[in-house]
């Protein structure tokens, strides 16, 4: 049987066991490590509903909502924040922004009057703001993440020869 290691060294049995440990289910963990989310958040990061979660204090809530209703905040403002990779302590103890009339902000919250103008900011595409954001990934990283697209591709065949492409080596 395999052992498996979080962020800080601890040792486990498995992923399962892992998972269990921190108050997720194997299959939460297992979908936050797919998208690319390190150990520490992914382990760390309260689950949404119906799994114990802690606040910073060590106190124990029944779920995510429980423990924004404790802090007498918006379940969606404390999801948020969380999803923006804010610690807990900070997510549950800063007070809400006033609402502004329309617009965005970044994870830094910089304020910008749409995504698209967020995605230019940024120096990518807006299409590409909006996939990355489909697909799951938190708004650091949609922001952040280099474009693939944009990338000088090199490859090598067998031999070590550098080409241009794959189109270039086929």
């Amino acid at each position: 049987m395999s052992q498996c290691y979080d962020h800080l060294g601890n040792e486990y049995p498995s992923m399962s066991a892992m998972a269990k440990a921190y108050g997720l289910s194997p299959s939460v963990l297992t979908t936050r490590l797919n998208r690319d989310w390190s150990f520490e958040r992914a382990l760390t990061t309260p689950p949404d509903k119906g799994i114990p979660c802690k606040d910073h204090t060590g106190k124990t809530f029944s779920s995510l909502k429980e423990l924004a209703e404790a802090y007498h905040m918006e379940y969606e403002v404390l999801k948020a924040r969380l999803t923006r990779e804010w610690d807990i302590e900070s997510a549950l103890t800063t007070p809400p922004r006033e609402r502004r009339s329309g617009g965005c902000s970044d994870h830094l919250g910089n304020h910008y009057p749409d995504q698209k103008s967020m995605a230019e900011a940024y120096g990518i595409e807006y299409t590409t703001l909006r996939n990355r954001l489909e697909r799951g990934w938190n708004q650091k990283e949609a922001l952040t993440a280099p474009n693939r697209a944009r990338q000088k591709t090199v490859c090598f065949d067998h031999l070590g020869n550098e080409y241009p492409s794959r189109r270039a080596l086929a």
